[in-house]
């Protein structure tokens, strides 16, 4: 039995950001960052 495992991604668990297209990401990132300006500002 092989008894390697991967390493738990606390970040993207679901491999999400793998799944997605390079357009896609850059809307995630951009609705990110409008939530972290609207949390410190």
């Amino acid at each position: 039995m092989n008894s390697s495992k991967t390493a738990y991604n606390w970040q993207d668990p679901m491999f999400l950001n793998y799944q997605l297209t390079e357009e896609e990401r850059m809307i995630r990132d951009t609705g990110l960052q409008d939530e972290i300006n609207l949390v410190y500002c």
